[in-house]
């Protein structure tokens, strides 16, 4: 049944049996209100909200007694059906996604124990052992970084330069490395005097010096702005919100301040990363629905494994490995038979056609948020993988 756009107000009362179920979706400019009768003696007046619907749908019930079920919208339209497995055959899908490309390149698992410095006003990345990667392919593709106890956003990160093609020990990434000679004053608190340092309340900095620094502050330790005070001037902490540092005695040389990203880890050869990620919101599937996916992918052409991965709610969907391929094309359907239990095809499967593998049944609650992604995996170091775009179609 569908309850047609109004400008103003208006209200349906649905009664649903006991045992069934009611499934409400709604498309429109305003969102629509979902409330339930109170099931108390003499107090049928009294209704309580049940959900708001925006251009979504969702499934209520069964109830253990009739109900009635107030509809509310307006400049909406709303498709409601009531029945033990309720479908809304007119309810557009839900679609899902991402076009924008990400790309993925692994250095060699000798690149470990990193540091950082200045490349040019870039962070250059040093390892203790070589990387692994040409220019001809890297420069231009992007590598994950894990940062910790820093600043630093856990990430893609492009790479912008490289010290030396597979042997060298040095990456550097698309990400401004800033420092500054910076005043400390001998106070409580210490007050840092940095021009137009840009920084705000919880960022976390370091300390260098020629000399000494003034007690109460140490080299290779990490700081937190405490308070801005002004576009040049601020205090630090020890900790998060812990009280601002006290400096005293005496200080010599140069004093520099370098914004601290943190410990960098970036994911090598035969790390899993996700390349993309959404949440299928809750009851995008409704009961007989389903889900298509559409992802598209690019690759280095070469025999070695570039592993691929999807999965829903934490079950995985897809799993192949793309050898000898310039290009993946891959079509899922996911059928939900039933709250706990979707069914899909061979993990293998790419698409359309004979599998020799039999279907795989998941159990993830499609009433509930569930996470897809969407992983990359190269085998071997200096293979990309690139997510071209992907689309998630939700059918009720």
């Amino acid at each position: 049944m569908f309850i047609q756009p109004s400008p103003t107000s208006s209200e349906v009362d649905v009664v649903v049996p006991s045992g069934q179920l009611i499934s409400i979706g709604s498309t429109g400019n305003e969102p629509t209100t979902v409330q339930i009768q109170a099931a108390v003696p003499r107090q049928h007046w009294l209704y309580s909200t049940l959900a708001t619907l925006f251009n979504s749908a969702q499934t209520f019930g069964p109830y253990t007694q009739d109900r009635t079920i107030r509809i509310a919208s307006r400049n909406s339209t709303v498709e409601y059906d009531v029945g033990a497995q309720p479908k809304l055959r007119g309810f557009p899908a839900l679609v899902l996604g991402s076009l924008t490309p990400v790309s993925l390149v692994e250095p060699a698992a000798t690149f470990v124990t990193l540091t950082y410095d200045d490349d040019s006003g870039n962070v250059r990345l040093n390892s203790a052992g070589a990387h692994g990667l040409t220019a001809a392919v890297a420069v231009g593709e992007d590598v994950y970084v894990t940062w910790s106890g820093g600043t630093g956003g856990t990430g893609f990160y492009e790479v912008t330069g490289l010290d030396a093609d597979t042997t060298g020990t040095a990456v550097t990434v698309d990400l401004p490395y800033i420092d500054a000679t910076v005043t400390i004053s001998i106070a409580a608190p210490g007050v840092v005097t940095w021009t137009n340092h840009g920084l705000s309340v919880n960022d976390t900095i370091r300390f260098t010096t020629t000399g000494a620094l003034p007690t109460g502050l140490a080299i290779n330790t990490t700081y937190y702005v405490k308070t801005v005070l002004s576009a040049n001037t601020f205090t630090v902490s020890t900790s998060a919100g812990g009280a601002a540092v006290t400096t005293s005695g005496t200080q010599s040389g140069t004093q520099t301040a370098l914004v601290w990203y943190g410990t960098a880890v970036v994911a090598v050869a035969n790390t899993v990363v996700t390349l993309g990620s959404v949440v299928v919101p809750a009851w995008s599937m409704g009961f007989k629905g389903g889900m298509t996916i559409n992802a598209q992918f690019s690759m280095t052409n070469t025999a070695n494994a570039k592993n691929i991965g999807m999965s829903y709610g934490g079950s995985a969907i897809t799993a192949v490995a793309g050898t000898s391929n310039a290009s993946v094309s891959i079509q899922k359907d996911v059928y939900n038979r039933s709250n706990g239990t979707l069914v899909t095809t061979a993990l293998a499967a790419t698409g359309h056609g004979v599998n020799s593998s039999a279907t795989v049944i998941i159990t993830e609650d499609s009433t509930l948020d569930q996470v897809y992604l969407i992983t990359a995996q190269p085998a071997v170091a200096n293979n990309v993988v690139t997510l071209e775009g992907y689309n998630v179609i939700c059918s009720f």
